[in-house]
């Protein structure tokens, strides 16, 4: 389902990494040609072999990337949130969907047609030498990023996620989660009931999650106690 037209579209597709290094006339075409669409929770936005014919970047909300086993289970491979990109590979390649997507949460994303991006490439070929530029950033970023969460403990990966994911950068925030926290736990790299013992312990450091929403008292209390258990790690 499309939803009403975004203000704030263009700039964020200008702030997306895989866009960043486009012109401002290719992105304001792209704006032009791209569809904000919101799902429900637990609505499918596409499904394992049908044709990639978009890609998507999360605006708001939680999705899923699946896939079923042969005995039926659901098996997950992705977990995207604000501002990350999923199935471009196979929408650039003119493949079919390789796994399952559904919206975790009510979400909103910028469906981006594949169509007019080719269509761009064979205009301008910078283009693709950009966002493959870009996408290399991007996977350099991720090896980083497991590289870094393989040295953290599992409270300092919930506490990295959950400054991460917060809209400001100090004072009180309240982060939205899925209800699955499974979902999260896989994405940290660690079991759910690890992920549920840490939320427990950071109650006592102005962490207090209610059902769907972990509501931060403070963001600064919050990263200092990051750094004493960085220090307390290396000791």
């Amino acid at each position: 389902m499309e939803a009403a037209s975004h203000p704030e579209r263009l700039a964020f597709l200008r702030s997306s990494p895989l866009f960043s290094g486009l012109s401002e006339e290719v992105l304001r075409g792209l704006e032009e040609e791209s569809r904000l669409l919101t799902f429900s929770q637990g609505q499918m936005i596409f499904s394992q072999s049908d044709k990639a014919e978009r890609f998507y970047i999360v605006v708001e909300g939680w999705v899923k990337v699946f896939r079923i086993t042969q005995q039926g289970r659901e098996v997950v491979i992705g977990v995207f949130t604000r501002r990350q990109n999923f199935a471009e590979i196979a929408a650039l390649a003119g493949e079919s969907y390789p796994a399952n997507a559904a919206a975790v949460t009510k979400a909103v994303l910028l469906g981006i047609p594949v169509s007019w991006i080719k269509t761009q490439i064979t205009k301008e070929p910078q283009t693709a030498l950009t966002m493959l530029a870009s996408i290399s950033r991007q996977v350099h970023g991720l090896v980083d990023q497991i590289e870094t969460l393989k040295g953290l403990s599992a409270t300092e990966r919930v506490v990295e996620f959950l400054v991460a994911q917060s809209s400001v950068d100090e004072g009180m925030s309240a982060v939205h989660l899925p209800h699955e926290k499974s979902l999260i736990a896989s994405r940290l790299g660690m079991k759910a009931e690890s992920l549920s013992r840490v939320f427990h312990r950071l109650r006592d450091h102005g962490v207090i999650v209610k059902n769907d929403v972990a509501i931060i008292k403070s963001l600064e209390t919050l990263r200092k106690f990051a750094e004493i258990e960085r220090r307390n790690s290396k000791n």
